[in-house]
């Protein structure tokens, strides 16, 4: 706040105790000082006096504030008005001077006046000046000698365009630019009362910063206490505002001014078209340039060009008369501006009128007609207007059932009302999905598709999504027209449907058929990119993977796409190609622009899936096991997931238990993988067998994935890895040989080193000596550069601790010998073998005599004779 302070800007209001001091107009407003020329622009209220007086209570140049009047609206008068003002021996002189009344004595007289002693002066209340000669001479001033000037209007000065713009270059400080921040808001409605941030928040929202009108409304709590609601102290302030308005004149033209205003004020910006739609009869060039000299409210550029804004209060009071006086008419404005607003392409504000006016049908047609602008630019927005929508009218329009699951789908805070209305969508549309035109039928299995998936029904979704596709390829060209804004975004759909069931060839496939379809929807190019970016890291495709990432980083365009739903594709597939560079840093980077969306509906177990192989390249595996299961049985109780993506988690939690030491465990966490199709799963326990030394179950459930159609490079890379080094124990080094050979091509050709990093090390070692040259240096060099994940001993830690005597029983254990023939050779009881042996069992986290022999050579604790 700012005491009482003043500069050398004579007659300058003073600052208020309250004002807040915004260092950044004061310094906007000085630099446009020393340029020559500031123009503040906007309606009543909106701060223009505020803000010039607290430049002025800091200002080290010597100036003058005139504030004009209707009786200086003319250019001798103002002028006059002016050097009396500024005063002294030379003012007297100068007003001796214009005695004759022509521009030549006019400039001369302010030159004798300013260019001596420079000046600064502001005219305030520029909306009287009449004469536009005036311009002309503020033109002169500014160029001519070293004064400058700071103008105050209600309404848009000559100076602001053309030739005088060019030549001058004045500075435009609007009221955009004037309204607080709010940062400012929320200052100045805390500094005398405990306003609470909520409330702060929706006086922010509500005023949209009005400086004026935020003073009010905290006076009005200041005086009536927190008791007071917003809406009561908007509509007191209201009233006094409109109260204290100037006179508006009787009638221009045909039309009054009020009752124009009271027509146009539906819309909450206007264009002169607009403006002109809404009141066909009427000037609405002339009556907007009064409402503006009136202060009602000023034009400033924006998007749509230069458009007409309310003073806030103003337009609250004049909607309310409006709404009050012919509720009829009221509709049919309502129903007029959601016309113009939807040609013109703004489907927010169509949007808007539609909820208001309880038009559901409407509302369809705009999700239907601007599906894609909504997903791209509105999407806050629309779910709001979307909340409004009776659950009776998204059964009946199916477009809006869509919408409102592809929205909540993205939103990473509706969780809960998602899954609510996922479950009750489900109910409503089962009679329904197999009614109605072909379009109507896509748009409700599509909200069926998602809410199935919403709810977990992974099979349910799975044949939904076939049903989707024959709809689509059943589609007429003339029922295109219906859907053809949607489908780019319905194929992502399909596609992610697919990924999580695992199919990933044909999750590919539609979203190649998105990016085909797409034309002008940023935003669902890149969702389809993103995910054909992760399906191809997922699939051990490192560069292809990389490229998509590529392409959509030069793409992205959107302000805050990254972290969103639909960047969550880019996000993991980035993650996954740092995690194959061993780059545990950079990976969790990218994971963290998704934290919050770990409480969404799909994405979580991938994202957990990739966070623990970023412990695990990390080395931070065996914390990671430990947190794993907790973490998944918490996330699966608010939401299932499809078969394949609990495949992925188990297969996860193995590698992390391997990378630990706890290879029993791994085999457990990974359950009966001898009666289960999913490959992450099958190569996983193959993985585990092999670290145990059981090399023969290693390659029988290797031979279940060869041959299989489609097998990814990942899985490839894996599977061949492990036969390589499970058939050179066994003897056959040609298999081996051949199989490795073949590993090492798919690892070299796709920049893949995690599969390698998750053999033992000591395996791959010990086939790399057994290699000819050629292809054990391939070998030895990418062991080079791969980090052992895999310890050598990859059995129980609790293996580490055996005892010597312990030692000394499980080397007996290679032999035919018997308890009795050990225990005699060691010189013991055979109880105390036996107890020995279980002891020595459960440390090796097996059962029976050739688990432990095989378990023990493979982790090195059996000396090699």
């Amino acid at each position: 706040m700012m005491g009482d302070v003043q500069g050398r800007i004579r007659f300058a209001p003073r600052v208020a105790g309250w004002q807040l001091s915004r260092r950044r107009l004061v310094d906007r407003i000085e630099e446009g000082v020393r340029d020559g020329l500031v123009i503040v622009r906007g309606p009543a209220g909106c701060g223009k006096t505020l803000a010039v007086a607290d430049w002025a209570a800091h200002a080290d140049r010597a100036g003058v504030w005139v504030s004009l009047r209707d009786d200086t609206a003319s250019r001798f008068a103002l002028w006059e008005h002016v050097i009396r003002s500024v005063g002294g021996v030379r003012a007297a002189d100068a007003l001796a001077a214009i005695d004759g009344r022509s521009e030549l004595h006019l400039h001369s007289a302010l030159a004798e006046l300013f260019e001596p002693e420079p000046q600064t002066i502001v005219l305030d209340d520029g909306q009287f000046i009449a004469d536009s000669g005036v311009y002309d001479d503020i033109a002169w001033l500014v160029r001519s000698t070293r004064s400058s000037v700071v103008l105050l209007s209600r309404a848009v000065a000559p100076l602001e365009s053309g030739g005088a713009a060019v030549r001058i270059g004045p500075m435009l400080i609007g009221a955009d630019e004037l309204a607080f921040t709010r940062d400012e808001s929320a200052a100045l409605l805390s500094a005398r009362i405990r306003m609470p941030a909520e409330l702060r928040d929706a006086v922010y929202e509500h005023l949209e910063g009005w400086p004026l009108a935020t003073r009010a409304v905290e006076l009005e709590f200041a005086r009536r206490g927190p008791e007071t609601s917003l809406e009561d102290a908007v509509g007191r302030v209201a009233e006094t505002v409109m109260a204290e308005q100037p006179a508006m004149p009787a009638s221009l033209a045909d039309l009054t001014l009020l009752a124009f205003a009271t027509r146009v004020v539906v819309a909450e910006w206007l264009t002169l078209d607009l403006a002109q739609a809404l009141a066909p009869d009427a000037d609405a060039t002339t009556l907007l340039r009064e409402l503006e000299r009136e202060g009602l409210g000023s034009w400033s550029e924006s998007s749509s060009g230069a458009v007409f804004r309310f003073q806030p209060f103003v337009r609250t009071a004049l909607l309310t008369r409006s709404e009050s006086h012919d509720p009829a008419e009221q509709r049919a404005l309502r129903r007029a501006y959601a016309r113009w607003a939807d040609v013109a392409g703004h489907p927010v504000l169509a949007g808007r009128q539609a909820v208001a006016l309880t038009d559901w049908a409407f509302l369809a047609h705009l999700s239907q007609r601007h599906f894609r602008r909504i997903m791209v630019l509105h999407r806050s927005e629309w779910s709001e207007l979307m909340g409004a929508v009776p659950f009776d009218q998204l059964l009946r329009h199916p477009v809006l059932g869509a919408v409102l699951i592809q929205l909540l789908n993205a939103d990473s805070g509706a969780t809960d009302r998602m899954r609510g209305i996922a479950t009750v969508l489900l109910t409503g549309l089962a009679p329904l999905r197999e009614h109605g035109s072909t379009p109507d039928r896509i748009w409700r299995n599509a909200s069926a598709l998602a809410a199935e998936r919403i709810s977990g029904r992974y099979s349910a979704a799975a044949t939904t999504a076939q049903r989707l596709a024959t709809l689509v390829e059943a589609l007429t060209p003339l029922e295109m027209d219906a859907v053809e804004g949607f489908l780019p975004i319905l194929h992502v759909h399909l596609g992610t449907t697919r990924l999580y069931a695992g199919d990933l060839v044909g999750a590919v496939s539609h979203l190649d058929e998105a990016l085909r379809l797409e034309n002008d929807s940023q935003w669902a190019h890149l969702h389809a990119r993103s995910l054909l970016a992760l399906i191809a890291a997922l699939r051990g495709e490192l560069p292809l993977a990389a490229r998509h990432a590529d392409e959509v980083e030069a793409l992205i365009r959107i302000p805050g796409w990254r972290g969103t739903y639909s960047a969550a594709g880019f996000h993991l597939a980035r993650a996954l190609i740092h995690i194959e560079a061993f780059d545990g840093t950079a990976a969790r980077a990218e994971l963290a622009q998704l934290e919050r969306h770990y409480h969404t509906i799909e994405h979580w177990p991938l994202m957990t899936a990739v966070d623990a192989l970023t412990s695990l390249v990390d080395g931070g595996a065996a914390a990671a096991a430990a947190a794993l299961p907790a973490r998944i049985r918490k996330r699966s109780r608010r939401s299932q997931t499809s078969a394949v993506m609990r495949d992925l988690l188990a297969a996860t939690q193995a590698d992390l238990l391997l990378a630990g030491g706890e290879s029993g465990a791994a085999e457990r966490a990974l359950g009966h993988a001898d009666h289960r199709d999913g490959v992450t799963v099958v190569l996983a326990a193959a993985r585990t067998a092999l670290a145990r030394g059981d090399d023969a179950r290693a390659i029988s459930l290797t031979e279940r994935l060869v041959g299989a159609d489609g097998a990814s490079p990942r899985t490839l890379a894996s599977l061949l890895l492990v036969r390589a080094v499970a058939r050179e124990r066994s003897g056959r080094a040609g298999e081996a040989l051949l199989a490795l050979e073949q590993a090492l091509d798919v690892l070299e050709t796709h920049d893949l080193r995690v599969p390698l990093a998750l053999v033992p090390r000591a395996r791959l070692k010990s086939l790399a000596v057994s290699l000819p040259t050629g292809p054990s240096r391939r070998l030895r060099a990418l062991l080079e550069e791969t980090p052992a994940l895999i310890p050598l001993a990859s059995v129980s830690t609790s293996a580490a601790r055996l005892t010597p005597r312990e030692i000394a029983v499980l080397e007996q254990l290679t032999g035919d010998a018997s308890v009795r023939q050990i225990a005699d050779t060691l010189f013991v009881s055979p109880n105390t073998v036996k107890s020995q042996l279980r002891s020595l069992y459960r440390k090796l986290g097996v059962s029976t005599r050739e688990e432990a022999v095989s378990v023990a050579s493979a982790s090195g604790l059996l000396r090699e004779d």
